[in-house]
């Protein structure tokens, strides 16, 4: 490893674990670094560069939410064990917060490991289940078709579950468009119709309706009347079509919207 460390190292090796160990992981999922789900299962990591109060307490206050909840940090080196490692140990345990180490080397690749189980039976029992936070985590990790953050980002625009659902009504605006000139160009060649006299004001746009018949969002409605992107051009009539700021998203996000496209 080369270079100052940031958080972001840390992520590409955990990611990698959980996933061998047969999770789905998705970063920076309502202030938890990583979220990882194996069928019922959840579990949240918080990754820092070193122990600190910050990331513990930030690991219990997700602890109600999650079936286990880990604190990660890095060892560089030969280094086995962080300073003051026996006492961490020692506390980390009695809140039932687990711990993986991503050991960075000079001649191997980084790697998880990790070291203490999240888990105190006496403790399990006694803390007070968040069941909506839960539900909360859940919905939004299943409104993205993939992960497409990397954990401890910081200054990087996120994809949430909202996002995905704005493009995904920019990619159904997109495509409609599309067809439409294309049929468009049609007529005009079978009317022999010079390019330049063609109807440019056909814009075809669609309402909420037709986009939900298309496999978009329950709530396209709210989406479109609120355009907190600015992607949506309001045509009158509650029909909307894709506006510049939109085209230019599609391109941005064109991972976002190959994943869309392949669950329809």
């Amino acid at each position: 490893m080369t270079g100052k460390l940031r958080e972001t190292d840390l992520y590409p090796p955990l990611a990698g674990y959980l996933t061998a160990e047969g999770y789905e992981v998705h970063a920076e999922v309502l202030g938890a670094d990583i979220a990882a789900r194996r069928d019922e299962r959840l579990i949240f990591v918080e990754m820092k560069l070193s122990f600190n109060l910050g990331v513990v307490l930030q690991a219990v206050e997700k602890q109600g939410a999650a079936d286990e909840t880990y604190i990660a940090v890095p060892l560089s080196g030969r280094k086995r064990w962080p300073p003051r490692w026996k006492a961490l140990k020692e506390l980390l345990g009695r809140l039932g917060i687990g711990v993986f180490f991503v050991r960075f080397s000079k001649t191997q690749e980084p790697r998880a490991e990790r070291v203490l189980a999240a888990e105190n039976p006496g403790l399990k029992n006694k803390l007070r289940r968040k069941k909506t936070a839960r539900r909360e985590f859940l919905r939004e990790m299943d409104g993205r078709p993939g992960n497409f953050n990397t954990g401890g980002s910081t200054q990087k625009k996120l994809v949430t579950a909202y996002l995905v659902k704005c493009i995904h009504i920019a990619y159904l605006l997109a495509q409609n468009a599309k067809k439409n000139k294309a049929a468009s160009g049609l007529l005009a060649r079978r009317a022999g119709l010079k390019a330049g006299k063609r109807n440019s004001r056909r814009k075809n746009p669609m309402n909420s309706k037709a986009l939900r018949e298309l496999g978009g969002p329950e709530d396209c409605a709210a989406i479109l009347r609120n355009n907190f992107h600015g992607w949506f051009r309001p045509e009158g009539g509650g029909l909307y079509t894709l506006g510049p700021a939109g085209e230019a998203a599609l391109v941005v996000y064109a991972e976002v919207v190959k994943a869309i496209s392949r669950k329809k």
